[in-house]
C-alpha cells in the first residue's frame, strides 16, 4: 500500500467516537495577522455503501466536495485575507498532501501543535509563492444509499422483535469529518487547528460542509477574544 494511502487510512480513523467541534488550537496567532493564505486544494475521501456495512470510495462525490468546500471558504473568509488559488500538478499535489497529513496524524497523537514544526517541503513551498501561510482542509465520510438505509433498519427491526426487544440496532445513515489546519511559514509551526464531526448528516450535502466550516472557523476569525492554546 502507498505511504498517502496508509496515511489517508490513519486520518479517517481519527477520533470519530464523538460528534461536534473540538477545542481550537491556535499558536497565538491571530486572523487580524494573516493577509495572504495559500489555500490548497482540499483532500476529499467520501465512501457510500450500496451493500451491507461497506464503504466503498466515491470519486465523484468526492469532487463534489471538493467544490462545495471551496465554494464555501473563499465565501466565508473574510476580505482582509486574502486567498491565494494555487494548481499543482498531481506529483507535487500528491507530495503537499502526504506532507499535511502528517501533520493531521501527529497533532491528533499528542493532542496538541506545540513543538510540531512544519516539514522543509511545506515550508519551501510557502517562499515559492510568497507567502507566511497556507490552509489545508481535509474531509472524509460516507453516506449510504437509500436501499441500504431502508435495508439495515428494517434488519434493526427484526432484531429488535427476534429479541424482544432487548437488542436494537440504528445504524448511522452518514457522517462528515472535517479538519482545518493552517501552517505558518513565518514562525515554522502551525497556527490554527481544528476539526469538526457531523452524525447523520449527508458529506456531500453543501449545507452539512457549510455548517462544518463556520463551526470550525467562526471564533477564530470573527470574534474579538479568540483564545490562543
Amino acid at each position: 500500500m502507498k505511504p498517502l494511502k496508509i496515511l489517508l487510512l490513519a486520518v479517517i480513523a481519527i477520533h470519530l467516537i464523538s460528534c461536534g467541534t473540538t477545542r481550537m488550537l491556535t499558536s497565538g496567532v491571530t486572523s487580524k495577522q494573516i493577509d495572504t493564505i495559500l489555500y490548497i486544494k482540499p483532500l476529499t475521501s467520501i465512501s457510500v455503501i450500496n451493500k451491507g456495512n461497506k464503504p466503498e470510495f466515491d470519486g465523484q462525490m468526492s469532487n463534489l466536495c471538493e467544490g462545495h468546500l471551496t465554494n464555501k471558504i473563499i465565501e466565508y473568509f473574510p476580505h482582509s485575507i486574502g486567498l491565494k488559488m494555487v494548481d499543482f500538478d498531481s506529483i507535487t499535489q500528491g507530495d503537499v498532501d502526504f506532507h499535511f497529513l502528517n501533520i493531521l496524524n501527529a497533532v491528533e497523537q499528542q493532542q496538541s501543535i506545540v513543538n510540531l514544526p512544519i516539514p522543509t517541503f511545506l515550508d519551501s513551498l510557502l517562499k515559492k509563492n510568497n507567502v507566511n501561510y497556507a490552509l489545508y482542509v481535509y474531509q472524509s465520510g460516507f453516506t449510504r444509499s437509500k436501499n441500504n438505509y431502508a435495508g439495515q433498519i428494517a434488519k434493526g427491526v427484526l432484531i429488535g422483535v427476534l429479541t424482544l426487544g432487548t437488542v436494537y440496532t440504528v445504524p448511522v445513515k452518514a457522517n462528515s469529518l472535517l479538519i482545518c489546519c493552517i501552517i505558518d511559514g513565518k514562525n515554522k509551526n502551525i497556527a490554527f487547528y481544528r476539526k469538526d464531526l457531523k452524525q447523520d448528516l449527508d458529506p456531500v450535502n453543501p449545507n452539512t460542509t457549510n455548517s462544518q466550516v463556520e463551526d470550525i472557523f467562526e471564533r477564530y476569525l470573527y470574534s474579538k477574544d479568540t483564545q490562543s492554546n
